[in-house]
């Protein structure tokens, strides 16, 4: 379908979701006046007399997913059909691409924030940007430091507004001496969050006006109850409980509450917290009876998530090797699980995208170190890449990854950082004209 079509489909379906309801009267064959003066000779030009679409070579009207009902007659008495606006008959297989040539170092951590795309690790250079200590941000066409960058590693970086928030290793940020292991950046200057951690930080979050971050520390700018995890308020940070008893890998926000994983076997005194709990504002929670060993990744999916990491147990479920879903009351499989470590975990409309370390999710070469999980089967994704993954983030049909590899897809110049097109076009705009 070409342009202007596709806007005179728009404007049918804007038009009519703006009248009245129109029900034709019993035997009548008139249309409703106001809908005859305003819908017959844009209907004509794009629709066929049989109600079908008329659509270009290279789309089809067959894909049929919730559609707004339409009621009309015109010309005559009323009629019953169903049409789409179209998809692409064939989508293309997708591909790698690289951002400009890379980083020269690892990239531990991922965040879109509009039409740019931030990333923290280990590299001292992006696309020969020396200034890009550690943290960098990408424009869709080159690359840009922030400020002076930090002194060591970055795993995680969540955007509130204007602010960006960093997490990792360093004790500096930008010249701050005060900002360790977590800082803000607010788009000309780095501050610390009062006097910070005694040690890493590995996940951050937002809940309201509040910023969680958890790790390995035991210590949050003097608080001694701030084990591996903290509440910032903008003023002062705060314990969560009696925290937890080991590291702190992964926060997720499902509305008020926060879905925590790491290494830990205690939340805040329930001793069935283990590898993932739950904290509702007041106290902590286990799912089920936990797993049996260390949750590096969580991602949500309507009111379902999907968990990965070192264990081989959910719950006692049977294949839940490294990777299973929590529906809110049981542990699930997918599939026979992993062979190898997820390291990160991402939903994309329907399909869940796992990136780590010798996946052996399905047989494809390129499957190793990212794969995508339809539902039903793995699928790899081209040719993969040639070693770890630690990051992902979507926008559109863009899958953005992050990690140790060097390679992606025989493209050499995606050094550390890579973009997969899915080539899936995902503008589906159904029209149903129905009596």
């Amino acid at each position: 379908m070409n342009s202007s079509n596709l806007l005179k489909s728009i404007l049918v379906v804007a038009l009519l979701a703006s009248l009245p309801a129109i029900q034709p009267l019993k035997g009548a064959s008139a249309a409703s006046p106001q809908l005859a003066q305003a819908m017959p000779n844009l209907l004509a030009e794009i629709f066929n007399p049989d109600v079908s679409m008329k659509l270009e070579s290279g789309f089809n009207d067959s894909f049929d997913p919730t559609s707004r009902h339409v009621k009309f007659a015109a010309d005559g008495a009323p009629d019953s059909k169903t049409t789409n606006i179209g998809k692409p008959s064939a989508a293309p297989a997708g591909t790698w691409n690289a951002l400009g040539c890379g980083l020269n170092n690892s990239v531990y951590a991922l965040e879109l924030a509009g039409s740019d795309l931030y990333m923290g690790g280990s590299f001292t250079d992006a696309g020969g940007n020396t200034s890009a200590d550690r943290i960098a941000r990408w424009d869709g066409s080159v690359w840009n430091p922030l400020g002076n960058g930090l002194n060591g590693p970055v795993d995680a970086i969540t955007v509130v507004g204007t602010d960006l928030y960093a997490g990792g290793n360093f004790t500096d940020a930008g010249g701050d001496a005060d900002a360790d292991r977590i800082a803000r950046w607010d788009g000309a200057a780095w501050h610390a969050l009062g006097s910070g951690f005694n040690n890493w930080v590995q996940a951050i979050a937002v809940v309201g006006s509040d910023l969680y971050a958890g790790g390995n520390f035991d210590d949050a700018a003097g608080e001694p109850d701030a084990d591996r995890i903290a509440r910032w308020d903008g003023a002062a940070w705060h314990a969560l409980g009696s925290g937890l008893n080991d590291n702190v890998s992964v926060i997720t926000v499902v509305g008020s509450d926060l879905y925590v994983g790491g290494s830990f076997t205690d939340a805040g005194g329930d001793a069935s917290g283990d590898g993932i709990a739950r904290w509702d504002g007041a106290a902590w929670h286990s799912l089920g009876s936990g797993v049996n060993d260390s949750v590096y990744a969580i991602a949500l999916a309507g009111p379902d998530f999907y968990v990965g990491g070192l264990f081989l147990n959910a719950g006692g479920v049977p294949n839940t090797n490294r990777l299973a879903r929590w529906d809110g009351t049981a542990w699930h499989a997918l599939g026979s699980g992993l062979n190898g470590t997820p390291d990160v975990v991402t939903v994309v409309g329907p399909d869940l995208y796992v990136g780590g370390y010798k996946l052996g999710a399905v047989s494809d070469t390129g499957d190793d170190y990212i794969a995508r999980w339809d539902g039903t089967a793995w699928h790899a994704l081209g040719d993969g890449v040639n070693f770890i993954v630690e990051a992902i983030s979507a926008a559109g049909t863009d899958i953005y990854i992050g990690g140790l590899f060097t390679d992606a897809g025989g493209n050499a110049c995606a050094d550390y950082i890579a973009r997969w097109d899915t080539g899936i076009n995902q503008f589906y705009l159904p029209l149903v004209v129905r009596n």
